[in-house]
């Protein structure tokens, strides 16, 4: 029979995985209030919830980058699930910490650009293992998505986001969701230290000077 400092060692062990799959500080840090449900992110948010309220063990997502897996995977994080990002890179190392978490029953999260059934470089242990999982694509957003995405962010932070301003972003920036929402974070900051209305002046200035 295992002593009493048993489980103790094994949760040290599961997060000291945790730790190593994953660097956190790569993620962005989930909020909640930033966050809004695209048809491309509906049935990967399902899919996490089932895995986080112990309905399932796995999610795999696969997709192109900007549809906001990392910010899912961060949700998981923050509620205590083993993540892993960009599977098709992941070295032995960090994919057999990965199975060993498989093999301790805790909620696995995981991403990627191609579904796992496409990765040549996983283990065969670790491949079959994420395959009894749940597979879900993230399609990236919509134009409309997008729109939608911005409008929301503005109210969240209280702004006044003329059209024609969503308009300018939407023709120059990338279609990334991490790099609209540092362009509407700068946006804000500029609008506050210069006391002047979000106009198109404003957004050339953030989208000239980098995010």
């Amino acid at each position: 029979m295992a002593g009493p400092g048993a489980g103790c060692r094994q949760r040290r062990y599961v997060l000291s995985m945790r730790q190593l799959l994953l660097d956190i500080t790569a993620l962005p840090r989930f909020h909640a209030s930033r966050w809004l449900t695209t048809d491309g992110t509906r049935a990967a948010e399902a899919a996490l919830e089932s895995v986080l309220g112990g309905k399932a063990q796995c999610l795999c997502m696969y997709g192109p980058a900007g549809g906001g897996k990392s910010h899912m995977l961060a949700l998981a994080a923050s509620r205590g699930a083993v993540v892993g990002d960009r599977l098709e890179g992941m070295e032995p190392e960090g994919q057999e910490r990965l199975f060993h978490a498989m093999n301790a029953k805790v909620p696995v999260v995981v991403a990627s650009g191609l579904p796992v059934a496409q990765l040549e470089n996983l283990l065969p242990d670790l491949k079959s293992r994420l395959l009894t999982g749940l597979q879900i694509e993230v399609v990236p957003p919509s134009d409309d998505d997008l729109r939608g995405m911005l409008r929301h962010w503005a109210g969240v932070m209280q702004l006044t986001l003329p059209e024609a301003v969503v308009d300018y972003i939407l023709v120059r920036a990338g279609r990334s969701t991490h790099e609209l929402a540092a362009i509407m974070a700068r946006l804000d900051a500029l609008s506050l230290e210069q006391k002047r209305a979000v106009t198109v002046p404003l957004a050339r200035a953030v989208l000239e000077d980098g995010v």
